[in-house]
Parts: C-alpha cells; sequence; structure tokens
C-alpha cells in the first residue's frame, strides 16, 4: 500500500481513522508548520481569535506581523478544509490551523490592517523627517541670494 505522501492535496489516504487525512500540499503545509513556530505562544484558536480581532492587545508584532500573511490559506485550501468533515486528529498542524482561521470573516483584509497599524508609526515619522528635509531645501531656495539676484 502507497503512502499517503503521494497523494495530491484533498485527497484521502484511507478510511482507517489513523491515517493522515492529506488536505493540503505536503510541501505547504510543512512550510506553514515552520512559520506557526513563530506563534508558539498561541493555540491554534488564540491565534485565530487574535487576528479576528485585529490584536487590540498587540500580541503580534514585529517580523511576526508580516509572517501572518504567509500562513492563511488560499481558496483552494479553504475549500477542502471545509469540505472536510473528519476529526482533528486525521489533520497536520497546518490543517487544523487552517481549520480555525477560516472561520474569520475578511481574514485577509484584517491581516493587511494589522500589517498597517504595525508599521504607521514608523511610516509617518518616516513621512514626516521627509517633509522636514523638503520644507528645508524650499526655505533654503527661497532664502537664496542667488536665485534673487537671476
Amino acid at each position: 500500500k502507497k503512502s499517503n505522501k503521494t497523494h495530491g492535496p484533498g485527497s484521502m489516504s484511507s478510511s482507517k481513522s489513523g491515517e493522515k487525512a492529506s488536505l493540503i500540499d505536503l510541501n505547504r503545509a510543512n512550510n506553514v508548520a515552520i512559520s506557526l513556530k513563530a506563534f508558539k505562544d498561541f493555540t491554534h484558536q488564540e491565534l485565530a481569535d487574535t487576528i479576528s480581532t485585529l490584536d487590540p492587545q498587540e500580541k503580534i508584532t514585529g517580523e511576526r506581523v508580516q509572517f501572518v500573511k504567509d500562513i492563511l490559506p488560499n481558496a483552494k485550501e479553504v475549500q477542502a478544509i471545509k469540505a472536510f468533515k473528519g476529526e482533528d486528529s486525521r489533520l497536520v498542524p497546518a490543517e487544523i490551523f487552517f481549520r480555525h482561521i477560516v472561520n474569520v470573516p475578511r481574514v485577509e483584509a484584517k491581516v493587511d490592517i494589522m500589517q498597517t497599524m504595525a508599521t504607521f508609526s514608523s511610516n509617518a515619522q518616516d513621512l514626516a523627517n521627509s517633509y522636514n528635509i523638503l520644507e528645508r531645501a524650499c526655505t533654503q531656495v527661497q532664502n537664496s541670494e542667488k536665485l534673487q539676484s537671476l
């Protein structure tokens, strides 16, 4: 009998309850599992809830905010997860996380908002610095004796 690693995404390897369901691509599942390690201080449900509420306590900071976008399921994965009616014990960690995150309305928009909120202060400061440089340059041009003599 073949290993379930040879089955494509979305296939069921067997009706035996001890085998994994293999809903998403194995490489993708591994990449998501690796990225989820950055969130080891959250359960899958806590992470989904934190994203759903736009992280009001700012638990997801720094580079972790950028990782969130990479661990969201694509449309095909969402469809496979929603169609699966089996037990979580048959799912790999990435699929279990997807099972929680697919219930978050407008999840991609919420992650975009979280990323904007995380970078807003820094971007605003950069713009303020650029404005000050532009203002000084304009003042120097206006006060230029050479320009006034033209």
